[in-house]
This record gives C-alpha cells, sequence and structure tokens, in this order.
C-alpha cells in the first residue's frame, strides 16, 4: 500500500524538490497528466513518483521521473500544465483505481498559492 501524505504535507513548498514524470529533452518536455490534462500528478518524493511511474508502465511509453524546483513547477503550471485545473500531490494506488480521481485533489490557484505563501499546506 502507498503511503499518503497528502493531508499531512508540512514541508516548506519554495525550498522543497518536486518530482515529475516527463518525457522528452530538456528543451521539449512533455509532462505526464491525468484525466485528459486537467491533473497535474506531482510527488513530493522521488520513491513516491517512481512507484507511481512503475504502476502505470509510464517506462514503456518512453516517460522519465524528474526532479524539478519550485520555479520549474511553477513554470509547469502556469505554461504547458495552464490547463490543469487540479494538482495530485504524491496520487497513491487509491486515487488512481478509486471512483473519483477529484476528491483527492487541491485546487490548481490554491496549490501555486501554498507555493507561493511558504506555509504548511494544514495551517
Amino acid at each position: 500500500m502507498f503511503y499518503q501524505r497528502t493531508c499531512e504535507w508540512k514541508g516548506s513548498p519554495l525550498r522543497s524538490p518536486w518530482w515529475l514524470i516527463t518525457k522528452g529533452e530538456t528543451s521539449n518536455i512533455e509532462v505526464f497528466t491525468l484525466d485528459g490534462g486537467s491533473i497535474l500528478p506531482v510527488f513530493s518524493g522521488e520513491d513516491e513518483a517512481e512507484m507511481y511511474h512503475w504502476f502505470e508502465r509510464a517506462d514503456e511509453d518512453g516517460w522519465e521521473v524528474r526532479r524539478s524546483s519550485s520555479e520549474e513547477l511553477r513554470s509547469v503550471l502556469y505554461g504547458p500544465c495552464s490547463s490543469a485545473g487540479a494538482v495530485a500531490l504524491d496520487p497513491s494506488l487509491e486515487i488512481i483505481v478509486g471512483p473519483s480521481t477529484w476528491q483527492m485533489n487541491l485546487d490548481r490557484r490554491r496549490f501555486l498559492g501554498w507555493m507561493a505563501s511558504g506555509r504548511n499546506l494544514v495551517s
């Protein structure tokens, strides 16, 4: 079973590394999304991203786990993934196979606001 940290996240979003699933070269990166591009899965740790990547068998299609800075993640959310309305923070198996992926996601604007504030998500 995957460990779910979405509701207990207390790290600083400004200094924390993030992990995305991507494909392509640095100048032309495609970012893995869910639900037709409306949800961006974001991981707080490499292990969580690797497990998700393995479960999705994304390596078969050329996807890779990639470390991202907070600045790069913001650029992704304002750029290529600007149509994503939600962020799935550390999605787990329950979210992937559950009835509604939207139930465990953060609104994109709320996530970006939290990142800019530097506060704890649960405060």
